[in-house]
C-alpha cells in the first residue's frame, strides 16, 4: 500500500473486492492505496490500513449514531463522530473538530476544517469519486480520515436500506 499523502488532487475510488471488503485505489491504476474492511449486518464496526497505520470504527450509543475512531493496536480513542442532521462533527482528541456534511441523496460528502475543503466524496459517472484536497497535506489526520470517509458512506447507506419508509 502507498502513502495517503502522496495522493492529493487525484481522483481515487473505493472498490468491494470480494472477501477483503473495500479498497481505495487511484483512478484507472490498480494502486492499492487502502483497505476497509467492514463487519456486521449493519456496518456495526470496520477496520482500516493504509501505509500510515490502521484504526477501528465503532458505531456508538443507544441508536448508534456516533462514530469511534480508534488506533488499531493500542486502543487509544482519537475521536468521535457525532451525527446531526444530514451532516455532523468529527471531534478529534485534543479539541480540533471536523465539519461532515453531505447532500440528500447520499452521492456528495465534504470534510472541512474551519470551512476549508480537506476531503470531497462524489458518486459521479458510476463510480464513488474521493479527492484529498491539496490543504489535507497539512492535516495529521488524514490517513485516518481518508478512510473513516469511507466507512461513514458505506455505514449510511446501509442505514437507509433497511430504513422503512414513512
Amino acid at each position: 500500500m502507498e502513502n495517503i499523502f502522496e495522493y492529493t488532487g487525484k481522483e481515487l475510488n473505493w472498490m468491494p473486492v470480494k472477501n477483503i471488503g473495500y479498497v481505495l485505489h487511484v483512478h484507472d491504476l490498480q494502486t492499492s492505496i487502502a483497505i476497509l474492511g467492514v463487519q456486521g449486518a449493519f456496518g456495526s464496526k470496520a477496520e482500516g490500513k493504509c501505509a500510515n497505520g490502521s484504526w477501528k470504527f465503532k458505531r456508538v450509543g443507544m441508536l448508534q449514531n456516533s462514530i469511534s475512531v480508534q488506533e488499531s493496536d493500542s486502543g487509544r480513542q482519537l475521536a468521535v463522530f457525532k451525527k446531526k442532521g444530514m451532516g455532523g462533527v468529527l471531534e478529534i482528541a485534543g479539541g480540533k473538530k471536523i465539519t461532515v456534511k453531505r447532500n440528500a441523496l447520499m452521492t456528495e460528502y465534504e470534510l472541512l476544517q474551519e470551512n476549508e475543503l480537506l476531503i470531497h466524496y462524489c458518486y459521479k459517472q458510476d463510480r464513488p469519486q474521493v479527492f484529498i484536497q491539496p490543504v489535507a497535506a497539512n492535516v495529521p489526520e488524514l490517513p485516518w480520515m481518508v478512510l473513516f470517509l469511507g466507512y461513514l458512506v458505506i455505514m449510511q447507506r446501509i442505514d437507509a436500506n433497511y430504513n422503512a419508509p414513512y
